[in-house]
């Protein structure tokens, strides 16, 4: 969705001291609604946005808590709970009534008007470009903070699509080898010696061609690198056939780092469709890998694990091995947005 929405010009009370939000200068604001401070589903949120902060903030983004509220009890709810966001309090429902929040509920068999717990995304140029009524408490946070990632997905290199890191271990060459190294690249360059020949899957993987062709229409990366989907007899299972254009390091040969990666991703989003039925793939979050050993020029394969399945993010761990399953070259963690 995208609106314009107006921020009302008003200066508001906050535990910190006083804003108006139609003047701040971050490129993205974060405004939920909680019904009261200090009750189980509100610290639980609060605490949530607190511990996530630094990471809203590092994407240019500020958040504000706002609940009808006084100072005096926000002040308390802040120092009881250690809090770090700043919370807006809107006693005479300006902001409220602005993002129509105040809606009628059912307590203890009484019709009373309260918050709905709601959550607005808003650019600086005042586009409501998210919100979320009626917001469960459990992975309200992660699922703000994931959407807010998505907006910076941008041209320019000030704003980047992704953030990474990576560690390297440095081996020291003696000076034979890096004579042998040498003499390897300069045979290279005159002769190149082949690389093994194409690897075939093994006879304990019973390829699915509708799932095949189906993930390749869903995501043509997995046709280019030939990924293949199918079972073993422990249930769902990946192949990726070694092929020479695969290669990364030439020296062992072994297959390419980010040809893993890929691979493994690719797998997790593929596992997460299927497994939740859904009706177009999951957006990648958060993904981290660990090299365990050199992938030779050899068929890979690759098992994955739901490991926790929530209503909006869901977290998958992926495998990946030759020889033996009891001995990966690799293993991924993966946290999607569900769609």
């Amino acid at each position: 969705m995208s609106e314009n929405i107006e921020l009302p010009n008003h200066t508001f009370s906050t535990t910190q001291g006083e804003v108006n939000l139609a003047e701040l200068g971050s490129e993205w604001l974060v405004i939920y609604f909680y019904p009261k401070d200090s009750t189980p589903g509100c610290t639980t949120q609060a605490i949530g946005f607190s511990c996530l902060k630094d990471q809203f903030e590092g994407l240019n983004c500020q958040i504000f808590g706002v609940s009808r509220d006084s100072v005096k009890a926000h002040q308390n709810f802040t120092e009881k709970q250690a809090l770090t966001i700043d919370l807006i309090s809107d006693k005479e429902e300006v902001l409220c009534k602005h993002f129509d929040v105040i809606k009628e509920k059912n307590m203890y068999g009484k019709k009373v008007m309260g918050i709905e717990r709601s959550t607005f995304v808003i650019d600086a140029n005042g586009e409501l470009l998210k919100e979320w009524r009626k917001v469960k408490v459990d992975g309200d946070v992660d699922e703000v903070l994931a959407f807010v990632r998505t907006l910076c997905y941008q041209e320019g290199q000030s704003d980047p699509v992704a953030l990474g890191t990576a560690t390297f271990m440095r081996t020291p060459l003696e000076n034979a080898e890096k004579q042998q190294l040498a003499a390897f690249l300069a045979q290279q360059q005159s002769s190149p010696a082949p690389f093994p020949p194409p690897s075939a899957i093994g006879a304990h993987f019973h390829a699915d061609a509708e799932l095949i062709a189906k993930s390749a229409a869903l995501m043509p990366y997995a046709a280019f690198i030939g990924l293949q989907t199918g079972t073993d007899a422990a249930g769902r299972l990946y192949a990726l056939p070694y092929r020479a254009d695969l290669i990364g390091n030439i020296f062992l040969p072994a297959l390419h780092g980010g040809l893993i990666g890929g691979f493994m991703e690719s797998c997790a989003a593929l596992y997460l469709y299927e497994q939740a039925e859904l009706s177009e793939l999951p957006k990648m979050i958060d993904f981290s890998l660990d090299y365990l050993r050199s992938a030779k020029a050899d068929t890979a394969y690759a098992r994955c694990i739901l490991t926790r399945q929530g209503s909006r993010i869901t977290n998958i761990a992926v495998e990946a091995w030759q020889a033996e399953e009891s001995k990966p070259f690799a293993v991924a963690r993966c946290h999607f947005q569900m769609p």
